[in-house]
């Protein structure tokens, strides 16, 4: 029989595997008035608390809610904005007319109020983050990060779709914090990666990312504290700002507790996400892959059949969309001349490699 110290913390865990598979699909997601709200650190570790966030997503809800106000007609598909700016210094005393995206309407099942009020959000959201100007914007962590957050872009689906992969349980934030990288900086990563995927590797608005988390080495204390802070927000800010942008989600080499947390969840997860989301073992893992990865398109880490030449890891550190992304920042971090931050980690394996 379970202490309450461990019903209390599978409880946890399972409320935050249900807000993090809502949000990730933003079928039934809320959106903040402030449009900077997303990419800021919030007080008490939420906007409202984690625990009343999990609650309001548990009745399903036919559209992506966002509340009743209205901002433009139903039969506008233009918004309005401020013209993006960046960091780098692009200004934002033009206003220019940015044609509301079809995912949008289609995120909002052909609610064009809503959808328009969410595509102005999105844009002021741009702006302020800088969004339109992150590709133009130096990357000194790059290198850490990739060593430190096993996360990359290979291959493509069976309907050519791009396949994003992480090992969520071999994430090391101690070490990017120790060099100066905290969960800001780690956000603002994520957002150029995801700006790169969609504006030079598929710059096609009816792409979706085929996700694969691999979840091996996560524990139920794993779901709390940077770990979660940096899920949650990131999470959100997607769910927001790149809706339908999602084809499927794999957590793949999941524990046994994973899978009896996702039996209890899933009757309070409407039929569209529950269809989008598959949880396997370790066992299962590859013949999930194969429903929507060719063969030839899935790492041979994950039982198939890609690879780039010699050594471990190849299709982490060689795809051509890693290849392309890092020759990218390279350039941008040498335009205006700034170096990247390494830690002791890297400066050992640097020599180890002259050796």
């Amino acid at each position: 029989m379970l202490d309450r110290r461990a019903a209390a913390m599978i409880f946890v865990a399972g409320g935050l595997i249900l807000h993090v598979l809502i949000s990730l699909f933003g079928e039934e997601s809320e959106a903040s008035e402030d449009p900077a709200a997303l990419a800021t650190p919030m007080e008490g570790g939420g906007r409202r608390g984690i625990f009343l966030e999990v609650v309001d997503y548990l009745p399903a809800k036919p559209v992506i809610a966002m509340g009743e106000e209205e901002t433009q007609g139903k039969g506008s598909r233009n918004g309005r904005v401020g013209t993006p700016g960046s960091v780098m210094g692009r200004g934002a005393a033009e206003e220019e007319e940015r044609p509301l995206p079809q995912r949008f309407i289609d995120g909002c099942l052909g609610d064009m109020t809503e959808a328009m009020r969410r595509w102005n959000l999105t844009c002021e959201w741009r702006r302020e983050y800088g969004t339109d100007g992150i590709l133009d914007e130096p990357q000194p962590y790059f290198d850490l990060i990739k060593q430190c957050y096993p996360s990359w872009y290979c291959g493509e689906g069976i309907n050519g779709d791009p396949v994003y992969w992480e090992r969520s349980g071999q994430v090391d934030q101690p070490r990017m914090r120790v060099a100066g990288c905290g969960i800001d900086e780690l956000l603002r990563h994520y957002v150029m990666v995801t700006e790169f995927c969609w504006v030079k590797l598929y710059p096609d608005e009816t792409k979706k990312t085929i996700t694969v988390f691999s979840v091996e080495g996560v524990g139920i204390r794993d779901l709390a504290g940077e770990a979660f802070d940096f899920l949650r927000r990131s999470i959100h800010l997607i769910s927001e700002h790149y809706p339908e942008r999602s084809a499927v989600i794999m957590i793949t080499n999941a524990p046994s507790w994973f899978a009896v947390l996702w039996k209890i969840i899933r009757p309070m997860v409407n039929e569209r996400t529950q269809k989008k989301v598959k949880i396997v073992s370790k066992k299962e893992t590859l013949e999930c892959l194969k429903e929507f990865i060719p063969e030839e398109n899935i790492p041979v880490e994950y039982g198939g059949k890609l690879r780039f030449g010699d050594g471990v890891d190849t299709a982490r550190w060689k795809s051509p969309q890693e290849v392309a992304l890092r020759e990218h920042v390279l350039a941008v971090n040498k335009k205006y001349g700034v170096e990247m931050v390494i830690d002791d980690k890297m400066k050992e394996a640097q020599e180890k490699a002259k050796g």
